[in-house]
């Protein structure tokens, strides 16, 4: 387990940025639920819920920003892992990133 660092530094930086970028999708959510409930709210409950979808907002950009540095961290550990030939299976860790990538695109 200790011959390969790496490896394993990769798949739980993959790991990690994959469920950052489930937590970033929930607030996205959130925050447009929010927005939603701001437009049809009457005058005095619509800055209210706008200053809840902003705050939802913010957080998602700060969770966002989490996971793609995870994600670039894990590529850089997944390279490094991939030269110095370090067994175990290179393409779990990459289809790792591939999923992460796919559900960081799609909240883009």
């Amino acid at each position: 387990m200790s011959n390969r660092p790496f490896y394993l530094l990769a798949s739980a930086l993959f790991l990690a940025s994959l469920a950052t970028s489930i937590l970033a999708q929930s607030k996205a959510s959130q925050a447009a639920r929010f927005a939603a409930i701001s437009a049809a709210a009457d005058k005095e409950d619509h800055e209210v819920f706008r200053n809840l979808s902003r705050l939802y907002a913010a957080e998602f950009g700060q969770i966002m920003t989490t996971s793609v540095a995870f994600l670039a961290t894990g590529v850089v550990a997944w390279t490094v892992s991939n030269r110095r030939r370090e067994p175990g299976l290179q393409g779990v860790p990459l289809i790792l990133m591939m999923v992460t990538v796919v559900i960081d695109l799609s909240l883009v």
